[in-house]
């Protein structure tokens, strides 16, 4: 066994520029694997050290219906019920410079036992100085230098009482940067810069299941005891199917890659065939063959595994802070994002490893089942060759329908996966009979070009596979590329249709009261629409609801997909809501359910009048009528103003008189800007999928380079007799790269309906299923073009080494085994 082994080992080494292109390929896909692995763990650890950075080790949380908590009610938890564990917190926003920042109030005293990674002092609680005075804040050493300040130092903050001055009374050391943008305080300093003296946004509390039941005794119908981790489950949940479509983008890559590890090793077992059936004739078994080529498949998989997971831990760290800006962008801020996981590197690693020799084992399988008369003739291999095709060919349209009734009798996202990824090899295994109708519908024209496409299609033991391969590969540039642009034009028309008004006026902490009617009298204003933003504390999660006035010409901003006769009438004059269509996906709503929400005397239920298209918010919204709203909750607070300007009067002028007017604390936005800062966050969120795009298009072009050197070099004493019938080298030149465009024109050809496909499915099942966005699927020319010109152009330079080379080698050399 161990000269059989000795022997293949000769023959793998023998094809060096072959054997380089494989690891390259292998080591691109484990890479990627990596790299999204990494980023992925790494972006899930941020978040719940981001949602869990006030909270710790608490148990519950108690939260107001209606408005804040009354500070009484902490008074009574400690003093009437005896309980110890219990914080009060507050958390506002104020600015600096225009920038924005989370001012965090908590209790010096007892926010020891609730933290659980951030050490502020030594018993991990709040630094006594913040007691001392109450214009004292402590900011993390990140948020320090963004600020440009450091300990002693004075800082002019912008907050709802106007702008005032603090003192920062600490930099604490956090190396996870779990407080960027936050200014922790004193909760009675927090209090008065927030103009919230008395009141509390929530209490902390770690409660045995019998205290819980004390406290809820307690609290009035507007008040709530909720489960502490309710925040950590919604985010995960919702940010699963984020984590789910990265890792699946960097699987089809791997996909790509195994593809042509499995055409890599089909040429090995091509170009020792004949040395097969030699070994099997004096003695070896198709036991020992298939072990020789497995072997081989294992030696190209380690290797490659080990260039692969440092080449991986380098993207990761990269790829890291793209997820972390996305997933800033998407659900909460979560800072810096720890590249280093370990068992990131143990899934590539075992991917890496499994993957070839799961690739080349059809190719072991089909080397040991030829006898050996049959492995010394080539005509023997092109006939089984043609034999395969059409039960290829078979399998890949009974793929394809499998893939379609996965899709169909599934509805969550796994299943999607699993029907597009039998898509893509469905699609796959029809590729070389797609070869054989291409050459055959192409035989026209001179007979140099008539010779390189039956060449092609005489050839489809290796050209076959060779199109499969490239034609996934870049069927899924094509199909990523047209999905983002289908995102992005939904995005851009519906930004179009929501951004009705030219000025936005916006507070946190709510908006001077009358603003609206004030504004309403100016002859400079059209029109005003008021809004009121908040969270609604419910079970699984704080859901956002937006309470708005509609006029009838600013519906449009709330396309309806799905909704009962008359919403819009409904709406405004019942008790009925909208929701979004994320918001629907995830609580399985449709018009004519009935949502209940916790209203300040009781939960409110109140029938889904219709399902709107929103992008904004991931997690979904809650669209009310403002005057239901405001009976609900007896809130009259309105946290923004859209403002359409006088048709006389420029925008961007009116909106300059009004920053000059209004507090500190009021931002006032043109919309063109929000348009802009729009579309910019949406590249950023897409910039991920962007890398992952690239990243596979090198993939495909490794490939590609591969796989036609190797077709075209095995071609050699092809060459060699039409080169003594008289052909030129000139004449070699052209047939080799007639027939590696005409290749590659195949590949691109059968790509682009396939890239259509995997976009579509994308588009329509993936998204949808993942975060319920509906979206209107755009097929973007270029993105066409750019696939067929990636797989002509690489097939192109992958002939130009093996056309010099054929050209110039002695016809007598090839010859010689004729």
């Amino acid at each position: 066994m161990r000269w059989l082994l000795l022997a293949g080992r000769r023959a793998l080494f023998r094809e060096r520029l072959q054997l380089a292109l494989a690891l390259t390929g292998i080591a691109l896909g484990v890479a990627v694997v990596v790299a999204v692995d990494l980023a992925n763990r790494g972006a899930r650890e941020a978040m719940a050290e981001a949602v869990t950075r006030v909270a710790g080790a608490s148990t519950h949380q108690l939260v107001g219906v209606s408005t804040d908590l009354p500070e009484a009610l902490y008074r009574r938890l400690r003093v009437e019920l005896g309980i110890a564990a219990a914080m009060p917190v507050l958390e506002g926003r104020v600015s600096h410079g225009g920038r924005g920042y989370e001012l965090l109030g908590l209790d010096p005293l007892v926010s020891g036992p609730f933290r659980t990674g951030v050490e502020l002092s030594a018993d991990g609680g709040l630094p006594a100085s913040l007691l001392v005075r109450g214009d004292r804040v402590a900011v993390s050493a990140a948020t320090a230098r963004e600020l440009g300040v450091g300990r002693g130092d004075r800082l002019a903050l912008d907050t709802p009482t106007g702008t005032e001055s603090v003192e920062v009374a600490a930099v604490l050391d956090d190396p996870q940067r779990r407080l960027d943008g936050v200014l922790v305080t004193d909760i009675a300093a927090a209090q008065e810069l927030l103009g919230r003296v008395g009141e509390l946004g929530r209490i902390e509390l770690i409660l045995a299941d019998d205290e819980a039941s004390q406290v809820r005794a307690l609290l009035a119908a507007d008040q709530q005891l909720l489960p502490a981790g309710r925040r950590q489950a919604a985010l995960a949940g919702m940010s699963d199917a984020f984590h789910i479509n990265l890792r699946a983008l960097s699987l089809l890559a791997l996909v790509v890659g195994l593809f042509l590890v499995l055409n890599t090793m089909s040429f090995l077992v091509v170009r020792r065939r004949a040395m097969l059936a030699t070994l099997r004739a004096v003695g070896a078994s198709r036991g020992q063959v298939v072990v020789q080529v497995l072997a081989d498949a294992a030696l190209l998989a380690v290797a490659g595994t080990l260039i692969g997971l440092p080449l991986g831990a380098v993207l990761g760290t990269g790829l890291s802070s793209l997820v972390a800006a996305t997933v800033d962008q998407l659900y909460l801020s979560i800072g810096a994002v720890d590249p280093w996981q370990p068992l990131a590197l143990v899934t590539g690693a075992l991917l890496g490893l499994a993957g070839p020799l799961a690739a080349a084992l059809p190719a072991a399988v089909e080397a040991a089942s030829v006898p050996p008369r049959a492995g010394l003739a080539r005509a023997d291999l092109e006939v089984r060759a043609r034999r395969t095709a059409r039960r290829m060919a078979a399998g890949g349209l009974g793929l394809l329908v499998a893939g379609a009734l996965l899709i169909s009798i599934s509805d969550g996202l796994a299943g999607g996966f699993a029907g597009l990824f039998a898509v893509i090899l469905g699609a796959a295994l029809l590729a070389p009979l797609w070869v054989r109708w291409l050459a055959a519908a192409g035989r026209g024209g001179g007979l140099g070009w008539r010779l390189a496409v039956r060449g092609a299609a005489a050839s489809l033991s290796r050209t076959g596979i060779a199109v499969a391969a490239l034609s996934v590969a870049v069927a899924t540039v094509i199909g990523v590329a047209t999905m983002i642009a289908s995102f992005r034009a939904s995005v851009v028309d519906w930004l179009e249709a929501s951004l009705r008004s030219d000025l936005y006026l916006s507070a946190s902490e709510g908006l001077p009261e009358g603003l609206a009617g004030r504004l309403r009298a100016r002859p400079e204003v059209a029109r005003v629409a008021p809004s009121h933003y908040r969270e609604l504390p419910v079970e699984d999660g704080d859901l956002p609801l937006r309470a708005v006035a509609v006029s009838e010409q600013d519906r449009g901003a709330y396309p309806l997909v799905e909704s009962l006769d008359g919403a819009w009438r409904a709406f405004d004059t019942e008790s009925v809501v909208l929701v979004s269509e994320p918001l629907a996906a995830r609580k399985g709503l449709t018009p004519g359910d009935t949502l209940t929400l916790p209203a300040a005397e009781g939960p409110a239920h109140l029938e889904v009048a219709g399902v709107y298209r929103d992008y904004a918010e991931v997690r979904g919204n809650v669209l009310m009528r403002l005057a239901l709203y405001r009976r609900l909750w007896d809130d009259r607070r309105t946290t923004g103003i859209g403002v359409v300007a006088a048709p006389d009067v420029e925008a961007s002028a009116l909106g300059e008189t009004l920053r000059g007017e209004l507090p500190a604390h009021v931002s006032v936005t043109d919309n063109r800007q929000v348009y802009r800062r729009s579309l910019a966050v949406f590249d950023q969120t897409f910039r991920v999928t962007e890398v992952l795009r690239a990243l596979a298009a090198v993939v495909a072009f490794v490939g590609v380079l591969g796989a036609l050197m190797a077709l075209q070099l095995e071609r050699a004493r092809e060459v060699a007799v039409m080169r003594a019938l008289g052909l030129t080298r000139r004449g070699v030149a052209v047939q080799v790269f007639g027939q590696s465009g005409f290749l590659g024109a195949a590949a691109g050809l059968w790509a682009m309906p396939l890239g259509l496909v995997l976009a579509w499915l994308l588009v329509a099942v993936i998204n949808q299923r993942a975060f319920g966005w509906s979206l209107d699927f755009r097929i973007a020319p270029e993105a066409l073009l750019q696939g067929l010109a990636l797989a002509v152009v690489a097939a192109l330079l992958a002939a130009a080494w093996p056309a010099r080379r054929l050209a110039l080698a002695q016809p007598a050399r090839g010859l010689r085994l004729e």
